[in-house]
């Protein structure tokens, strides 16, 4: 007989094998559908990239860069690291995570982590009149100013746009971006 840390017993090693292997099981299972939410909408940032233009005085023609920025932490955060040095539009992509806001203007697009979610306004103030794309995936985050914002459903990712808050920022969005988003604003 074989004591478990819960304090039951189990009568015979196969069947304690067959727990854990079963457990092991579910949280693989767990882990994949996390890691391939992360996959989907890290695909989702860079295809947003492609579809938005910034004004000239943001982004000059000239301009071999572009700069996604990142804002507080969370394992999408991390994630859009690995984008660097992908081609967006002629431009090598540059992936700077940011700790200060009063920088966060310095790049064309901003990811805003989850986890700073009770600091949005001032998120949205140090970005005023700096033409920046700013996306997440927090909840309300399109509602209180962002212009994109990632959702995840049963299987699926979808994003909501807010137009009003691309306006604010002179960006030029995409058809292809508008056609698909659920619009909030």
């Amino acid at each position: 007989m074989i004591r478990l840390s819960t304090g039951r017993t189990c009568r015979s090693l196969p069947a304690l094998l067959a727990l854990w292997a079963s457990t092991a099981a579910l949280d693989c299972l767990a882990q994949g559908k996390a890691s391939r939410e992360v996959a989907l909408k890290k695909a989702f940032v860079l295809h947003f990239l492609s579809l938005v233009d910034w004004p000239e005085d943001k982004l000059p023609r000239e301009s071999a860069e572009l700069v996604l920025g990142m804002y507080g932490f969370d394992p999408l955060g991390a994630a859009l690291h690995g984008l660097t040095g992908k081609v967006v539009r002629g431009r090598r992509l540059v992936v700077r995570h940011f700790t200060n806001l009063e920088e966060v203007s310095q790049c064309h697009a901003l990811f805003v982590s989850p986890s700073e979610q009770k600091t949005l306004r001032a998120v949205f103030d140090a970005l005023a009149d700096s033409s920046v794309l700013t996306v997440s995936d927090t909840a309300g985050f399109a509602e209180q100013g962002g212009v994109l914002n990632l959702r995840s459903g049963q299987n699926h990712v979808r994003y909501e746009l807010n137009r009003e808050a691309a306006r604010r920022a002179r960006l030029t969005l995409g058809p292809e971006l508008l056609r698909l988003a659920r619009v909030v604003r």
